[in-house]
């Protein structure tokens, strides 16, 4: 059988036809298109494998008709109906999807409902029981569209992701295995890499801020001299722009961005730029004089962690407010170090890797401003310095860097939620680069090798 909707909103079947599932009110075949009552509102339609079939109107109400011998209808019996029949009363309907014998619908408030049959979990319930009736599945309300296959659902949220549940002898939920799964189960994608267009100028120890979706690389080292130049990235062009200068020329390794406004500290120094006038200010100088520090941003304060002087290795943790251009000193980091990098997820920060003579560090620290508290996490897998962080969906990414004797394309995830780290697909190798995030993508730039002899402009998109 074959339901299908015209552009003004008319209802056409044809097909077989044994248990009502054209909804003509009758059981006979058709072999051609025959309209389905006379309303112009229907809005999408699903065929179901067992001869039964639900579709949406526009005023949000969900209809059924068909096979009905598990309850995949939804109307609280099993009796077969041969023309479309209201199931409930509800005004919110957006999508319903149907498989072999099951049901699987979204209201517009973001809920998921599931009926029919369920032998194999398909309804994602946790349990084997029949449902004659709509009933929700979960708790969450961000479900945006479901599709059902014979005994098996899918279904995507509204944050991009995709979930599966029921049957899986034959992998069809995705996951990695064949074990049936009884409730929503997410499915994770493979990380993936794209080259795109190449920064103007290689350089590595540089320090990039992101600001209205686009990316701005300043100052770093290309091998011969320190750089005061300032490019912009626009992902969505992929296009490079040369922008005004920094002050003086310098190698940062982090920014903070605050209000639109990208602060670059290094050393002494502190930087504003402004990218909505190409302009640059100096504001007050951080208090302890350091490079090769990390940086975090947490509820528009600018925490600037650990670093080197030529001497020394530190663990400072220092706090900047933009609003009022002042410096307040929190608790130290517990383990002091240099060419660290910084993630932030859920108001905490991680300082993860790093260097502190004579060894490369794989230590995960992390710090709660709330209670100005250090906790020591699950230490990363690779030991190294000189990588960068790129944080998407809560998850951290740790790339790239060095041990000191060799460098790496390495893309270690760390969820902080789970206190686990996993490994994801690597980049090219190299150290002392920057990264920024823009669009739940992570663009990888420039950098070097561990000799100094080759310095990158390369740009390379991940996609967690």
């Amino acid at each position: 059988m074959q339901e299908a909707i015209k552009t003004e909103g008319a209802l056409w079947a044809w097909g077989y036809n044994n248990s009502g599932q054209l909804g003509l009110g009758d059981t006979n075949q058709r072999l051609s298109p025959v309209r389905v009552g006379t309303d112009t509102n229907w809005k999408q339609v699903s065929c179901g494998g067992n001869y039964f079939t639900l579709a949406v109107k526009s005023n949000g109400t969900l209809w059924a008709w068909g096979a009905n011998n598990f309850g995949e209808l939804g109307l609280g019996d099993t009796t077969q109906r041969n023309s479309p029949t209201q199931v409930g009363s509800r005004t919110d309907w957006k999508h319903v999807a149907c498989g072999g014998y099951h049901t699987i619908a979204n209201t517009a408030d973001g809920m998921t409902w599931a009926w029919g049959y369920n032998s194999n979990y398909e309804l994602g319930l946790g349990d084997t029981s029949n449902r004659i009736s709509p009933i929700q599945v979960g708790t969450d309300n961000n479900w945006k569209y479901p599709i059902c296959g014979f005994y098996f659902t899918l279904a995507v949220k509204t944050d991009g992701t995709l979930w599966a549940w029921g049957d899986n002898n034959y992998g069809q939920l995705g996951l990695g295995d064949s074990n049936t799964r009884p409730t929503p189960t997410q499915v994770n994608f493979p990380g993936y890499w794209t080259t795109k267009a190449n920064m103007p100028t290689a350089r590595k120890y540089f320090a990039i801020g992101v600001v209205n979706n686009k990316i701005y690389a300043m100052g770093g080292y290309n091998g011969s001299a320190n750089l005061s130049v300032n490019e912009e990235y626009d992902p969505t062009t992929n296009s490079w722009t040369t922008k005004a200068s920094m002050p003086f020329v310098q190698r940062p390794r982090a920014t903070g961005v605050v209000n639109n406004k990208i602060y670059v500290i290094n050393g002494i120094s502190n930087e504003e730029y402004d990218p909505g006038i190409n302009s640059w200010t100096t504001k007050a100088n951080m208090p302890t004089e350091r490079e090769q520090l990390g940086i975090g941003v947490i509820n528009d304060k600018i925490y600037a962690i650990g670093g080197y002087d030529g001497f020394t290795y530190y663990n400072t943790n220092e706090v900047y407010d933009p609003l009022g251009n002042t410096w307040t000193t929190k608790e130290s980091m517990p383990t002091e170090r240099a060419e660290l990098a910084i993630g932030v997820v859920a108001n905490k920060i991680y300082a993860i890797g790093g260097f502190r003579s004579p060894n490369s560090l794989a230590t995960n620290e992390e710090y709660d401003p709330d209670t100005n508290t250090w906790a020591i996490k699950a230490n990363m897998p690779t030991i190294r310095a000189g990588l960068e962080i790129g944080v998407v969906n809560n998850k951290i990414y740790a790339m790239g860097g060095y041990n000191g004797t060799d460098f790496f394309g390495i893309n270690e995830e760390y969820n902080p939620s789970l206190d686990s780290w996993s490994t994801k697909a690597g980049m090219t190798p190299r150290r002392d680069f920057a990264i920024g995030v823009v669009g739940n993508r992570i663009y990888a730039i420039g950098g070097g090798d561990s000799n100094g002899i080759v310095y990158f402009n390369i740009n390379e998109e991940y996609t967690p």
